[in-house]
């Protein structure tokens, strides 16, 4: 009897381990800072001029940087003070005909405080001719998924250029993957007619 209740307790230890050993094999971290995304593709005269990108940083992270951001009575925020800006850089994805945009053509534009939000303007400078079938791509995403970004279809625009002169689509890109596997980034294709 007591050989059996023994094994019994053995038994249930290792059902126990082996329990919480699967169980948080899939546990998922998350994003600590969010940005909601909108952006507006320039196009004059055949020409893509580039890519104008507003980052708006979510209300949390925004009190809580608001000293160091130190703005102006006009809610004004100079670039030496956004202490993250420098990753953001690397997060904006834009390829012209498969070719990725240089970090040195990512021209910081403007930030401002407005409505308790960090509001962070970017210009993507591409200066290129429009020919039929070329394709412009954009995504952002953090492969350490510490920041993340949030935008859909409709936070693209067209500015310059009819409608049926191109076409878009707006995809989750699975041949990419970061953190353990489990996330894909957004993407957003324009091809031209």
């Amino acid at each position: 009897m007591f050989g059996s209740g023994e094994n019994a307790m053995r038994r249930i230890m290792i059902f126990c381990l082996l329990f919480f050993y699967f169980s948080f094999q899939n546990v998922s971290a998350h994003p600590h800072v969010f940005f909601d995304t909108q952006v507006s593709i320039q196009v004059e005269k055949k020409r893509m001029e580039g890519v104008e990108l507003r980052f708006l940083l979510d209300e949390m992270n925004t009190l809580l940087n608001q000293k160091i951001f130190r703005p102006s009575k006009e809610g004004e925020v100079k670039d030496k003070n956004i202490v993250f800006l420098k990753y953001l850089y690397s997060h904006i994805r834009v390829f012209w005909n498969g070719k990725r945009i240089p970090k040195q053509d990512i021209l910081f534009e403007l930030a401002v405080l407005e409505d308790e939000q960090l509001r962070i303007d970017f210009f993507v400078s591409i200066d290129k001719a429009i020919r039929p079938k070329d394709k412009l791509t954009i995504s952002f995403y953090d492969t350490n998924y510490y920041y993340t970004y949030d935008y859909n279809k409709s936070s693209f625009h067209m500015e310059g250029l009819e409608q049926g002169k191109w076409r878009a689509r707006f995809y989750t890109e699975k041949g990419i993957s970061f953190y353990f596997k489990s996330v894909h980034p957004d993407i957003y294709e324009v091809i031209f007619e």
